[in-house]
């Protein structure tokens, strides 16, 4: 089963970990799953109506976001 159908089956995904780095939000670690929710919102046959992604925010300083992102 890929991503997108995990999603499309309304199946729990880990939450996106992301950090603020002062001027925006970064991925840390789901880049993947990002990827798969953006594609099923913009697939033009039968687009995906997503409200809201489930995240965890990562707080710390940029070079611990940089150790836990390549965990």
């Amino acid at each position: 089963m890929t991503l997108k159908d995990a999603i499309r089956a309304k199946q729990q995904l880990p939450p996106v970990t992301v950090w603020w780095s002062g001027k925006s939000w970064r991925v840390l670690d789901g880049h993947h799953r990002m990827m798969a929710y953006q594609q099923l919102a913009s697939d033009k046959k039968k687009p995906l109506i997503i409200h809201s992604v489930p995240v965890v925010v990562f707080e710390g300083t940029l070079n611990e976001a940089i150790a836990h992102a390549t965990e």
